[in-house]
């Protein structure tokens, strides 16, 4: 009976020690970042962040202007992009800075938008793509509302900003990033919503194709030999965004410090993860809740979340 009782107990300290060690392996370990900033020839390395100017995507274009790339800024505001743009080369006068101007909650001009962006990207020496640009299409209003009540424009908007965009941009700019059999990057920007928040289901439903999406094409370009890495990156809550300007605390950091912390994953070997170390643990801590719990736990913040969306508005 004793013995039983003891092989559990080992049985079940392995596996915390397993998960404590896949835990500080994936947020200690060294960025893999270096392996794809690397020149050709007299050619810098080029990293294109879609949705960057502002949120995460600006921290990001920071974080990589910092570490030595040339950032191409993507937005739909040209005058927001061109401030961008001024203060990332004052800050980072090593780096080149470019913008491109393209609304993508409009698919009438996708398609030929895209093929421009091909066409204006294809002599340089891109290494990085992130495709960060998401959320609710720009007239959409309120936010958080029954998926029933959704019209056209909410939901074919927010297709086009979460998943039409994002996959045709990848797929067209992938022969670029494969053609030369040198390492080549593909971050997609995720959300904790994926787990299926209520009031919100068009934009939870966008973001789990998003991971499940990016699992498969790591699996697919790993499988065929190619040298490009794709990484899904999953943010719980951040400070400092166009929708949410409150003071960063641990919980909920800066875009800075989620992008810094985001890119110190790249090559950790997995395909979806938690990009900032306390955001990993609440993932953690709230799985371990029986689902009844945790639906009402959600159902309770997702309404006081609704609440300070009207107020705002």
């Amino acid at each position: 009976m004793w013995s039983y009782v003891g092989y559990l107990g080992i049985f079940w300290l392995s596996i915390l020690v397993i998960k404590l060690t896949r835990f500080l392996y994936l947020h200690v370990r060294p960025s893999s970042l270096h392996r794809y900033k690397y020149n050709k020839g007299d050619e810098q390395p080029w990293a294109f962040v879609t949705g960057s100017s502002d949120g995460i995507g600006l921290g990001l274009a920071h974080e990589l202007a910092q570490s030595g790339f040339n950032i191409i800024l993507h937005g739909r505001n040209p005058a927001k992009l061109e401030e961008v743009r001024r203060t990332l080369g004052q800050e980072y006068p090593q780096s080149e800075i470019r913008v491109i101007v393209a609304d993508v909650s409009d698919s009438a001009q996708m398609q030929s938008r895209i093929s421009s962006i091909v066409e204006e990207l294809r002599h340089l020496h891109l290494t990085v793509l992130i495709n960060n640009v998401g959320g609710p299409p720009p007239l959409m209003k309120p936010l958080y509302k029954p998926f029933a009540v959704h019209i056209d424009t909410d939901i074919e908007g927010m297709l086009n900003m979460n998943i039409r965009f994002t996959i045709y941009l990848t797929r067209a700019l992938l022969p670029h990033l494969i053609k030369n059999q040198k390492p080549s990057l593909i971050i997609n920007i995720g959300s904790f919503a994926d787990i299926g928040m209520p009031w919100l289901s068009m934009y939870s439903g966008t973001k789990a194709f998003i991971n499940s999406w990016s699992s498969a094409l790591a699996r697919e370009l790993n499988a065929e030999e190619t040298r490009v890495e794709v990484l899904a990156i999953v943010p719980v809550r951040v400070t400092d965004v166009s929708f949410r300007k409150e003071a960063p605390t641990l919980v909920q950091p800066n875009v800075r410090t989620f992008a810094r912390a985001s890119l110190q994953k790249v090559g950790c070997g997995r395909h979806v993860v938690a990009g900032y170390w306390v955001h990993d643990v609440v993932i953690s801590l709230l799985g371990l809740l029986p689902g009844s719990r945790f639906s009402k736990i959600l159902v309770k913040s997702i309404k006081a979340e609704s609440l300070k969306d009207m107020k705002k508005d």
